[in-house]
């Protein structure tokens, strides 16, 4: 494969950006589980006045943003170790896993009823961009990238 171009070689920033700013927010919620009220207000959502006339209802919901809160830091992990070793090597395997992106931020589209939902547009598409510059050296032909643990191409 010949030289990278700069675009290439940095590609796996934007996913280590992705899971930086994901670990933020998640931490902010581990932290103090009734800030997810004040970040989906933000985002145009507003809680169910029955939900917040009632402490076990709040609870319960404060419960789900610290479970979501708490796997949104492993998927966020995986993305950072990820992007910084088998994506930045090229390897086949993480480029097929990071697709996980923007079929996260299409889902979010799908799902958010607010004008919040269009930033999930922004990030899908840069998701989509960082895969389609990479793909050349994730499809190549040839031995595997240097540290790899994926058999050569021309084994596969």
């Amino acid at each position: 494969m010949g030289q990278q171009r700069w675009y290439e070689r940095y590609a796996w920033v934007y996913f280590a950006v992705v899971a930086a700013v994901g670990l933020a927010g998640a931490v902010v919620v581990l932290v103090d589980p009734s800030s997810g009220d004040a970040m989906f207000e933000r985002f145009g959502f507003e809680a169910p006045a029955a939900i917040i006339g009632d402490a076990e209802a709040q609870r319960y919901v404060e419960h789900l943003f610290e479970w979501s809160a708490g796997m949104t830091v492993g998927v966020d992990l995986f993305t950072l170790l990820i992007a910084a070793t088998a994506f930045r090597r090229g390897e086949r395997w993480a480029w097929l896993a990071f697709w996980y992106w923007p079929a996260a931020f299409l889902s979010h589209f799908l799902l958010y009823e607010s004008d919040f939902r269009y930033a999930q547009l922004v990030w899908m598409a840069l998701a989509v961009a960082a895969l389609a510059v990479t793909a050349r050296r994730a499809w190549s032909p040839g031995p595997a990238p240097e540290g790899s643990i994926a058999p050569a191409a021309a084994a596969r």
